[in-house]
């Protein structure tokens, strides 16, 4: 669905380009309703700590930041090395004053996160944060919805992708089917506010084998 390696790739050469602090130090970057923290992560992988010396990740879900942790644990190793360099802190991103003692180079909010804030002052809470939490001359790249995925008073665009589901041994035991977006979907134009219908279905190679207590599933029939 994503290549998130080179979409990371693409952020830090927009830092390297739009940036006016030291470019010869490697950056500290700070990802804001991060969710899994794909892109953190990345920039961890595939970068040395050369060029991305640490992340810090950022939440309002706790359950999330778990996930994302989980995820660490598993693409950078579960202690030492790059792992040490990963942070995930459960917070509002309207307000993470005192998340680190030590300022940010670039700021990341992306997959339409901005999205989650409804207000005006909700946003300059945000981007007042922001302006403590980073140095002077740092970046931040807001990612959002083209204007059309907004503000059409017509059908949204209705999108779909799968995501494979693997073992720890890699091997592949089914795939989770997501569908983003319904033509019923509604859109408030005092609000500026679309609903969108997310639809997701399971799909297992052996029901059976589906852990039934693990609240990460559905309940299947």
């Amino acid at each position: 669905y994503r290549c998130y390696e080179e979409e990371v790739e693409f952020l830090l050469d927009a830092h390297d380009k739009y940036s006016t602090s030291d470019k010869n130090v490697p950056v500290r970057i700070l990802e804001l309703a991060a969710g899994p923290a794909r892109h953190s992560l990345a920039a961890l992988s595939e970068h040395p700590s050369s060029s991305v010396d640490s992340v810090v990740a950022l939440d309002l879900s706790q359950e999330m930041v778990n996930y994302g942790k989980e995820n660490a644990d598993h693409e950078l190793g579960s202690a030492g090395g790059r792992r040490d360099s990963f942070e995930y802190a459960c917070g509002d991103m309207r307000d993470f004053s005192g998340l680190s003692s030590t300022k940010f180079d670039t700021a990341w909010i992306l997959l339409g996160s901005m999205s989650h804030l409804l207000t005006n002052d909700d946003v300059i809470r945000c981007f007042s944060s922001l302006r403590s939490a980073l140095k002077p001359g740092s970046t931040v790249v807001v990612e959002l919805p083209h204007p059309r995925e907004t503000f059409s008073m017509g059908e949204c665009t209705r999108n779909g992708w799968t995501v494979p589901l693997v073992e720890d041994d890699d091997e592949e035991y089914g795939e989770l089917n997501i569908v983003w977006g319904d033509e019923d979907d509604e859109f408030d134009p005092i609000a500026q506010v679309r609903d969108f219908t997310v639809a997701m279905t399971l799909k297992v190679n052996n029901p059976e084998d589906v852990p039934k207590e693990d609240p990460l599933f559905l309940q299947m029939d």
